[in-house]
């Protein structure tokens, strides 16, 4: 894992937060797209 993955999993992580004060749960977001890769 290369420090721009790294990066990327955290705006991941920070971007889902803000979607799951929206749209409950964040799971279906994940479990449907995947993780990006950047």
């Amino acid at each position: 894992m290369t420090a721009n993955d790294l990066i990327a999993e955290n705006f991941v992580r920070k971007r889902v937060a803000d979607l799951s004060k929206f749209q409950p749960p964040p799971y279906a977001f994940l479990s449907c797209c995947g993780v990006p890769k950047f």
